[in-house]
């Protein structure tokens, strides 16, 4: 208990002061490891304020606190994150989606699947990278469709997901045309047809 409440007060720091790094202080709670320890990281994460308020958790803060939750993989911490999805600002939003990805959870899952059709592309991004987190080879056909997403910072991120997923190095050139995404996105579906029905994910 004497830790914790050490390692809260550090964390909840103005980032004003910069006598100690604050996400030492939430790695300092997630080594210790209790229940109670987590549930501070995942107030940081919401960016609740302790009582009485001394400082506010910044985005940076946070999102290191999101990333910390999609590690421990908690399903109870799932429910919360979704919540934030439809609350956060645009750059927290994104951390949880690409966390989302590490709890293989099928309402997660959904979640990740949903906003690959989103009308904000660093949410399909975002989604994409949750996706790759995942590491499953259900994520492959949604992310060979990816490739003919009008926005060209789309297309890269789902080739790169591509080759993470599979170790394949299908060549696609830093500032592909729709015409080159969709001549590469055919030779992603010609090797998913001969292998996808073998075929593990790379760890």
């Amino acid at each position: 208990p004497f830790l914790l409440e050490q390692l809260a007060a550090l964390a909840h720091a103005p980032a004003s002061e910069h006598r100690w790094d604050r996400q030492q202080a939430l790695e300092g709670l997630a080594r210790l490891g209790t229940r109670a320890a987590w549930e501070e990281i995942l107030r940081i994460a919401q960016g609740v304020r302790p009582s009485p308020a001394k400082g506010s958790a910044d985005d940076p803060l946070r999102a290191y606190a999101v990333q910390l939750l999609g590690e421990k993989g908690d399903p109870a911490f799932l429910p919360p994150l979704l919540e934030m999805l439809s609350t956060a600002p645009e750059t927290l939003r994104g951390e949880v989606l690409r966390a989302l990805g590490l709890f293989n959870d099928p309402r997660a899952n959904q979640v990740l699947f949903q906003k690959l059709h989103s009308q904000v592309a660093n949410d399909r991004v975002n989604a994409i990278l949750g996706l790759r987190n995942l590491e499953s080879k259900d994520a492959i056909p949604a992310l060979i469709a990816m490739l003919s997403d009008p926005e060209a910072q789309v297309r890269q991120v789902a080739h790169f997901a591509l080759q993470g997923l599979t170790g394949q190095k299908f060549k696609l050139s830093p500032r592909a045309s729709r015409a080159e995404s969709a001549r590469i996105a055919e030779q992603w579906r010609a090797w998913w047809r001969e292998h996808g029905a073998s075929f593990v994910p790379a760890r």
